[in-house]
């Protein structure tokens, strides 16, 4: 049994002698931090490989049905293709470059990545951000690493891929849904959240209301507007995929490309529009669109100018997004310019989300004519932002003056 110190001794002795007596934890009960990059590349490779095998089990069903005398390696690189369009790259062809984002195939891409981010953020326990930046920084690079290196899988003699596009376009969105997922499975991020000041809560606030509220009124343009040429859709259809097999594929590919319908609707509803060709616009004034692609989804674009009460109600989703956003904000107490602030804040966010949609959601589809597809993502986000600003403002400016008229009586 160990005696107790001396007196007289010293604090730093006595604090030394309590460590030695309490006994130091043994060799197999401490918990290393496992290593960033190693963790990093396996998050990396896990996601790559689970969103790859996703597309990969599509395509080689599909193609396996449709012919008995189906190349696996040529299904596996018809899957690599689509799975690298969903990363922005593009694929040079004879006909032309094809760059049209399936943004249900992005959205399958940034949710594993957004798991990887999160679990990579709990296994690191990331409290810093310096930890967090080499974290995402590791992350990204090992991912945008292994999607380059399926170009090769996916170039063939009549298909090449740019490996230099692809791996901006895979690190950007590891970055920021792996980014994202970091931070929400790690203890920094709720630390961040609350040290964020209020004005700026408040303009996350008003963006998230506004921009959910524009591509759901979106979602509900195209859909309508489907519903409404169902005829033209169904003969479509059925020239293009005859069988059961064909048709279960040309499905699949409209669901993968509803996202982009939607952020179209919503370029319409803001008032810029979008193009089915060089040369065309549909916006709710006009339309000047020549020979529309043979596509059951393109059926929905509307042939000419809507009726004067339908122009109104389309046009009026920006000003009901901005006016429900403003009323959010200006629900929270506090004083009536840091509500607005706050508002002018969020339509530039709001605007810069829309804008960043709209650039993915559009991109060629050959030469000539089809090189342009998609809405013109600085408009849509200029005229966003300018809408939100104006009717937000506004709107906030009148719920906190109507609670505080409220508070005094």
């Amino acid at each position: 049994m160990s005696s107790p110190p001396a007196r007289g001794s010293s604090p730093r002795r006595m604090d030394r002698y309590a460590g030695a007596a309490a006994g130091r934890p043994r060799t197999g009960d401490r918990r290393r931090r496992p290593s960033t990059v190693w963790s990093a590349f396996v998050a990396a490779t896990s996601s790559a490989f689970a969103g790859f095998a996703v597309v990969a089990a599509l395509v080689l069903v599909g193609w396996g049905l449709s012919s008995p005398d189906a190349s696996a390696a040529d299904a596996l690189r018809l899957a690599a293709q689509g799975w690298l369009l969903a990363h922005r790259a593009r694929l040079d062809l004879v006909a032309g470059e094809v760059g049209l984002v399936p943004l249900g195939l992005t959205a399958l891409v940034a949710g594993l990545l957004y798991r990887a981010g999160s679990g990579l953020g709990r296994a690191l326990r990331v409290a810093e951000l310096g930890t967090a930046a080499r974290a995402v920084v590791a992350l990204s690079g090992c991912y945008a690493a292994v999607v380059v290196i399926t170009t090769g899988l996916a170039d063939t003699p009549t298909v090449r891929v740019d490996p230099a596009r692809t791996l901006l376009g895979a690190g950007a969105i590891a970055v920021i849904s792996g980014g994202l997922g970091l931070l929400r499975g790690s203890p920094l991020g709720a630390r961040l959240l609350t040290e964020l000041p209020d004005g700026a809560r408040l303009a996350g606030r008003f963006a998230a209301v506004s921009t959910a509220i524009v591509i759901a009124a979106g979602a509900v343009l195209a859909g309508g507007s489907l519903a409404f040429h169902h005829r033209r859709a169904a003969e479509l259809s059925h020239a293009l995929a005859p069988g059961l097999v064909d048709g279960i594929g040309l499905t699949l590919l409209g669901l993968v490309l509803v996202p982009n319908a939607a952020v179209w609707g919503a370029a319409y509803a803001v008032g810029p529009g979008f193009a089915v060709g060089a040369g065309t616009s549909v916006t709710p004034l006009s339309a000047t669109a020549g020979p529309v692609p043979a596509f059951p989804l393109l059926a929905a674009v509307p042939a000419g100018g809507l009726p004067p009460l339908l122009v109104v109600a389309v046009l009026a989703v920006p000003v009901l997004a901005a006016v429900l956003g403003g009323i959010a904000v200006g629900r929270v107490r506090g004083p009536t310019g840091r509500a607005i602030r706050s508002v002018l804040a969020g339509s530039l966010l709001a605007g810069l989300g829309l804008a960043v949609l709209a650039w993915l959601a559009g991109g060629p589809l050959g030469f000539g004519r089809l090189a342009v597809f998609g809405p013109v993502f600085w408009r849509v986000g200029l005229a966003a932002a300018a809408e939100l600003a104006v009717v937000g403002v506004n709107a906030a400016g009148i719920t906190r003056w109507w609670l505080e008229r409220r508070a005094l009586r």
